[in-house]
């Protein structure tokens, strides 16, 4: 997969003209990445269900033979793993700084778990900052909903005992095939 930066009107309507993300699955790596044809479609309905200051706004997705594409907001500052990396090799995270990024993340987690999804990649890479450095306040986004699912649904209660996701940051119970709860994607932030 690959994300890119577009600009334009998302729309014939829309005479507003902004810069956006489109996350790009080519069909001929799918199998190569996991991915079936039902799981881009539903991670575009995933990510549609949510209206949140800190998770990715979802403007719609595109099809075409070679390709999936899924259009949502652009998080010019990068990821948190990008942050993380920076700031290791020169000024450190400050204590206020890390509070913030908590708070948001709390707020961004519980409101995706009263909405019955689960997330199930949670990781510093699927955080992106909406705000670079010296661009205003910072704002985290949750991003990624390529494994999540919505437990209203039978398929969605039934993929909590899969293991997709990225496995270092599995919670412990996703090792040994115990029902998951939804909670268990805050683990990478315990």
């Amino acid at each position: 997969m690959s994300t890119f930066r577009k600009k334009g009107k998302l729309s014939a309507i829309s005479k507003d003209v902004r810069r956006y993300a489109v996350k790009v699955v080519e069909r001929e790596n799918m199998e190569c990445l996991g991915i079936t044809e039902k799981d881009v479609p539903q991670e575009a309905r995933t990510l549609g269900l949510m209206r949140h200051k800190h998770v990715t706004r979802y403007y719609g997705w595109e099809e075409s033979d070679e390709e999936f594409g899924i259009v949502m907001e652009i998080a010019q500052g990068g990821s948190l793993r990008d942050l993380i990396k920076k700031r290791a090799t020169g000024t450190p995270v400050e204590t206020g700084e890390l509070l913030e990024i908590m708070l948001q993340m709390s707020s961004a987690m519980e409101y995706i778990h009263m909405q019955g999804i689960v997330h199930r990649d949670i990781k510093a890479d699927n955080i992106l900052l909406a705000h670079p450095e010296g661009d205003g306040p910072l704002c985290i986004k949750v991003a990624d909903f390529g494994v999540a699912t919505v437990l209203s649904t039978v398929a969605g209660s039934a993929a909590l005992l899969s293991n997709r996701g990225t496995e270092v940051y599995y919670a412990p119970e996703r090792g040994n095939q115990e029902a998951k709860r939804p909670t268990c994607g805050l683990w990478a932030w315990c």
